[in-house]
């Protein structure tokens, strides 16, 4: 007599086929497949449907019943997928009626995220268009949103089971001039499942796995917003003027007194981000 394998434990915990067991990776998890009518030593295997692979094979004995109970292990992506239990790894003619969909949640984290902008990611003037990047990591795939806007993903690649995703968003530097300008890239997962719908799993699993769907990470950073020029005219008192860069941002002005006067203030001037100079007046009086 064929053994009809059937699922037992965590997987027969959901009776619809459609259903999806959500559970967090890092999770350890019980799988369990049963024989009944068993008349001489028979294999017993959990196999993926997609790929073959075997999760597990135990001999099983002589008993009426047997029934796969003491395999415990810490759960990765790599375990996503539809399984049954067989008799066979491949034969179909032995696997249980009841296949269960599998999807091991890794939660989302930002791993990466730059602002880029014209003057080499250093500051932006204001009006520039700067380049936000962002790269986050999770599985299901996740989705970026950066400034509360989701954007399209540049890159994805799938290793070990996670996603390791990129996106880029263009945004204007808006100012005001001479402050950080913030930048909030978030990540959630793609697909929201509900796991307290359907038939119960249990209380532990459903816990962690609607704290991991819901889960939603960030990374803020920030680039500093600068005035092209510094318009404000600067003031200078019996001596000549050298700027490094006209009246660029960050150019440097320093006096040079006329004969027969001493320095009376400091010696330069920087051009700010704010669009002043960081002193007024640069002046030089008479000897005394």
């Amino acid at each position: 007599m064929v053994a009809r394998p059937s699922l037992t434990g965590v997987f027969a915990e959901r009776t619809r086929v459609s259903d999806l067991i959500n559970i967090t990776a890092g999770r350890r998890i019980l799988p369990r497949c049963a024989l009944f009518g068993v008349t001489a030593n028979q294999d017993v295997y959990l196999t993926n449907v997609n790929t073959l692979s075997v999760w597990f094979q135990k001999f099983s004995t002589s008993a009426i019943d047997f029934q796969h109970g003491n395999l415990s292990e810490l759960l990765s992506p790599i375990r996503t997928g539809v399984y049954r239990c067989r008799s066979s790894p491949t034969d179909n003619a032995t696997q249980s009626a009841d296949s269960y969909d599998l999807t091991i949640v890794v939660r989302p984290s930002v791993v990466n995220f730059t602002i880029g902008s014209p003057q080499s990611g250093q500051y932006a003037f204001v009006g520039d268009n700067v380049s936000a990047e962002c790269c986050v990591t999770g599985y299901p795939k996740p989705v970026i949103s950066i400034d509360s806007t989701t954007v399209t993903e540049k890159t994805s690649t799938l290793t070990d089971g996670v996603w390791t995703v990129c996106a880029e968003r263009s945004v204007s530097a808006t100012g005001p001039a001479g402050s950080n300008q913030q930048f909030q890239c978030s990540a959630t997962l793609r697909q929201i499942v509900n796991c307290s719908e359907g038939s119960p799993i249990p209380a532990n699993v459903v816990t962690d796995c609607k704290a991991a769907l819901a889960n939603l990470t960030s990374m803020d950073t920030s680039i500093l917003v600068a005035a092209r020029t510094c318009s404000q005219a600067l003031t200078v008192v019996n001596g000549n003027i050298n700027k490094t860069d006209s009246d660029n941002y960050q150019s440097r002005a320093t006096i040079t007194c006329n004969t027969g006067y001493m320095l009376n203030s400091l010696a330069w001037s920087d051009c700010l981000a704010t669009g002043s100079w960081s002193v007024a007046t640069l002046q030089c009086s008479g000897f005394a």
